[in-house]
């Protein structure tokens, strides 16, 4: 079962990617696809060292959208 904080972890960074992909003009699966989403939340990495070590996340990610990637998971904490 998932926990109430992966939950809204994904809420989180789905909402996020929303907004992002519309104002970039991107697909939102090409600019975060799901199964990223769901391991982000899961990870829930809490620096870009962390979050550099998900599986699947490209540097260029990384790079681009780090911050306010981590800023999407601190908004939903573990607790």
């Amino acid at each position: 079962a998932v926990s109430a904080a992966v939950r809204r972890r994904v809420q989180a960074l789905r909402a996020w990617r929303a907004a992002a992909a519309e104002r970039l003009a991107l697909d939102p699966g090409v600019l975060l696809p799901g199964r990223l989403i769901e391991r982000l939340a899961e990870a829930a990495p809490a620096d870009l060292a962390a979050l550099a070590a998900v599986e699947g996340l490209r540097r260029w990610r990384v790079q681009e959208f780090g911050p306010v990637l981590l800023a999407a998971l601190a908004e939903s904490p573990a607790a």
